[in-house]
């Protein structure tokens, strides 16, 4: 568990990019092969849009997680913040709460946030108006919702 651990908290920005390209090219290609329905969209053009969001998403994310490892290293260092505040865990449960929370407060309550708020929705609005829903739709993000849930995962 410890190596696992190890390896995520320092993975290489590299693993990182080859693990999410290569998920979405899967996908992709296997939704071509095996498809649930038939397609009658020109594929590549669909994936070139949503490629473009996914791009300047992945941009903005990019500067945003200087600013989040700072904010990380620092309420490491002044032992702030919820997972400090709980008592002492072992490690995977350690891993689980914080995953939990990151996940409660960072994405669904963001995610509700957006569809609530008029002005947050028009930015959160891009990821629903895709007309054809394939692999690369997960990834279609207006990049000023990156700093939406920045905001709340920070």
């Amino acid at each position: 568990m410890n190596e696992i651990a190890d390896y995520f908290s320092a993975i290489p920005s590299s693993h990182r990019a080859l693990i999410i390209a290569g998920g979405i090219a899967f996908f992709w290609l296997f939704e071509a092969a095996a498809p649930l329905s038939k397609l009658s969209y020109r594929k590549w053009h669909h994936a070139g849009i949503n490629i473009f969001f996914t791009f300047t998403t992945i941009v903005v994310n990019f500067i945003l997680a200087f600013l989040l490892l700072m904010t990380a290293n620092w309420t490491d260092e002044n032992r702030f913040g919820i997972l400090h505040w709980l008592p002492a865990m072992p490690l995977w449960l350690d891993a689980i709460v914080g995953l939990l929370l990151l996940d409660l407060i960072g994405a669904y309550f963001a995610h509700v946030v957006q569809h609530k708020t008029k002005l947050l929705w028009r930015f959160h609005l891009i990821h629903h108006t895709d007309t054809w829903i394939d692999a690369t739709s997960a990834n279609r993000h207006h990049p000023g919702e990156s700093v939406v849930r920045f905001l709340f995962t920070t």
